[in-house]
């Protein structure tokens, strides 16, 4: 297989299975998140293996991709295998900043964890901050690949401000359902997200005392 096919393979593979799961996956953890009952507790433990499993998908093709040797004489060939990368790098950070988010909403059900209104803030931020970044790298794959099937892609002045992100917002449709949470700069929001402990997989806790 010439590494043509081996990126075309990739990418494919990319959008039938790791995306497709990720949509489902996302739907279903945000329509837990939204109807946690007065009494009784949820657990985000399948939901955050999810995100996990995905990653781990991602991270496989991401492998795959840093293999493949493309000839510098073939510059579409390469403008392809950065752009496939690029997505991939971004979509890895995503599913880690999911599981961290829902791994925080598992906690935060229980008063003795003191998760605050900021920490949640921050977390939901960041879900945000990675979610734009991931749709507008796998709008740059998705542009590429068709330019290199030889389809027309629109390149104007419109196109280029739907990619345009602010701290407030998450401009693409691809990207609506999150709320708009953040009045910390990117780099703020970035710095004390990367250095916020996680650890995922399933609680148990003791039921409080009502």
């Amino acid at each position: 297989m010439d590494h043509t096919a081996k990126i075309e393979s990739i990418i494919e593979r990319y959008f039938n299975g790791a995306l497709a799961e990720y949509r489902e996956a996302a739907m279903a953890a945000m329509t837990a998140g939204k109807k946690i009952p007065l009494f009784r507790k949820v657990d985000f433990s399948g939901h955050i293996q999810k995100f996990q499993d995905i990653k781990s998908q991602a991270e496989a093709l991401l492998a795959e991709a840093d293999a493949i040797e493309v000839p510098e004489s073939d510059e579409m060939g390469l403008e392809l295998l950065r752009a496939l990368k690029g997505s991939l790098e971004d979509f890895v950070e995503l599913q880690k900043r999911n599981a961290a988010h829902y791994d925080l909403m598992d906690r935060r059900q229980y008063r003795k964890n003191k998760v605050t209104v900021d920490d949640f803030r921050l977390s939901l931020t960041g879900v945000q901050t990675g979610t734009g970044r991931a749709v507008e790298s796998l709008d740059l794959l998705e542009r590429t690949w068709r330019y290199s099937h030889g389809e027309e892609v629109e390149t104007g002045k419109e196109d280029e401000e739907e990619l345009e992100y602010e701290d407030e917002e998450i401009a693409p449709k691809d990207a609506k359902g999150l709320n708009r949470i953040s009045e910390k700069s990117e780099e703020e929001i970035e710095r004390e997200d990367r250095a916020r402990p996680t650890v995922y997989g399933k609680r148990v806790y003791e039921e409080e005392e009502s």
